[in-house]
């Protein structure tokens, strides 16, 4: 069993440590895995020194007093408390019975659960647990076979279908309109759909929404979903009972048909030229590979191919990019800047006075490293774009030689260091221990309670029907296609 686990600032010095421990421990070891990059690093398994482990290691306490530490301390140190309207208070108060009552029947699976349930009503993609892979089996293993698409007239779509899989095999077709679910208008069924097994908490409207296609069509193996649908040419609608069967959560890549993991042997970075007039740049993952353990450097070399053909455009890809260094952003951007530029003043906590100081001395900002790329940048995102990658999208946003485009806007989770707490059952809980805010001294690239304070796209990218069929059936990159298409046009100004 692997635990999902995300580069922290230390990234770079995590993957070095890693495999030479790895390597040269003759220990056991097992994989972590940065959430959605699918970036896996081989970790000794090896329990740390008492001396090491300090007072982030609870495993020794009983579950209610590490719950209430647990509570304590966020209650005290999550960055965000205010700026997203916590109700602490509420949260202790419908969590706490739930523990007690696990520690009394020693229920380890209930004693995950209050936790999971706890952590994910914090809407914040940097607040994570590892995933306990038995309990997300029992719950979600069983797959319909189906991936799901909203429309941008809300109509939801079957985008993606498995060939004689459970929907297949009852005559749901790829196109088909989804009317009901469970006998509740699908709206509202998604509307209902509980998304505790997703890879973090969603921070926004359109990170949900995704999360609440992705896990509706899914559940306990053997369960049964009831469907009411309109197969694409049909002028009557038709119902159809769906069992769902256990599919080792592979049927999960339906719902992003263009996107494939990083690898540990996998280049973050890549480049090609577009139509002999453009650059395109796909940057997977902020973050070394074995076989890129510099990309701050291959970015870099990919924005210096730009300036050497004089492209008179350059396409920057982050879409369902996760994960990596946050301090590698900086050093990424000092291509894309002209003159000195603001990037973020931290905001540290402080434990003397117990409370968040902004750190003025330490404000980062971005000076040009030469040759810099001046031209027109479209920037792609999605609402997998979070972390790293969303500080660096977040930066870019909004600059007069820039235009954001995509489907949805970003996660609304930027990249910020954390802490980590280890709970008993060995899991690992993380949540941002620093701010990031403005020339104004007000947080940036998180979003608030309302979900508002992620990079929009402007437009955003319409799918239809047509592009739906582009994307999942022949596996085009509409998304791409019409931001070139745009780029070639008058439709967007740049200087």
């Amino acid at each position: 069993m692997y635990q999902r686990k995300r580069f922290s600032v230390f990234g770079s010095a995590l993957v070095g440590m890693s495999l030479f421990l790895s390597l040269f421990s003759g220990g056991c070891t097992t994989k972590a895995r940065i959430p959605v990059t699918g970036l896996e690093v081989p970790v000794p398994d090896i329990p740390l020194p008492a001396v090491l482990r300090g007072e982030n290691d609870l495993r020794s306490r009983p579950w209610p007093k590490a719950f209430d530490i647990l509570h304590t301390r966020l209650q005290r140190d999550y960055a965000y408390s205010e700026h997203k309207g916590i109700n602490w208070q509420a949260l202790y108060e419908e969590t706490a019975p739930k523990v007690l009552a696990a520690e009394e029947t020693k229920d380890r699976a209930g004693w995950y659960r209050a936790l999971r349930t706890y952590l994910y009503q914090i809407p914040d993609g940097n607040v994570l647990i590892d995933a306990n892979e038995l309990l997300r089996d029992r719950d979600e293993g069983g797959s319909a076979g189906l991936a799901l698409a909203q429309l941008a007239d809300s109509s939801v779509i079957v985008a993606d279908l498995v060939e004689e899989g459970p929907a297949d095999t009852v005559g749901i077709a790829r196109g088909a309109t989804i009317l009901t679910w469970n006998d509740k208008p699908v709206a509202e069924a998604l509307a209902a759909t509980k998304v505790f097994w997703a890879d973090n908490p969603a921070a926004t409207s359109d990170a949900l929404r995704q999360q609440q296609l992705t896990w509706l069509p899914r559940g306990p193996e053997g369960a049964v979903q009831t469907i009411t649908f309109m197969n694409p040419g049909d002028t009557e609608t038709r119902s159809a009972r769906v069992v769902l069967e256990m599919d080792g959560f592979e049927h999960l890549a339906l719902n992003r048909p263009l996107w494939t993991p990083v690898e540990l042997f996998d280049s973050p970075v890549k480049t090609r030229s577009v139509n002999d007039i453009y650059r395109y740049v796909r940057v997977a993952a902020i973050a070394p590979t074995l076989s890129t353990p510099f990309p701050v450097r291959d970015f870099k070399a990919a924005v210096r191919l730009a300036v050497k053909e004089e492209a008179t455009g350059l396409l920057l890809d982050l879409r369902g990019t996760q994960g990596g260094d946050a301090t590698l952003v900086p050093n990424m951007l000092t291509c894309l800047v002209s003159e000195e530029t603001f990037f973020e003043t931290p905001g540290e906590w402080d434990t003397e006075l117990l409370t968040y100081l902004v750190e003025s001395e330490d404000t980062v900002h971005i000076k040009p490293e030469l040759p810099v790329y001046e031209g027109p940048i479209v920037l792609l995102v999605d609402s997998y774009t979070m972390g790293p990658a969303e500080s660096f999208a977040g930066f870019l946003a909004g600059r007069d030689n820039v235009r954001v485009f995509g489907a949805s806007g970003t996660h609304g989770s930027a990249g910020v260091p954390t802490v980590d707490l280890i709970l008993p059952g060995n899991f690992v809980i993380m949540y941002p221990a620093r701010r990031s805010l403005d020339e104004a001294g007000a947080i940036q690239g998180v979003s608030n309670e309302e979900g508002v304070g992620n990079v929009v796209p402007d437009p955003v990218f319409t799918l239809d029907r047509t592009s739906a069929a582009a994307i999942y059936k022949d596996g085009n990159d509409a998304v791409l296609n019409k931001a070139i298409e745009l780029l070639d046009s008058a439709t967007w100004r740049f200087p």
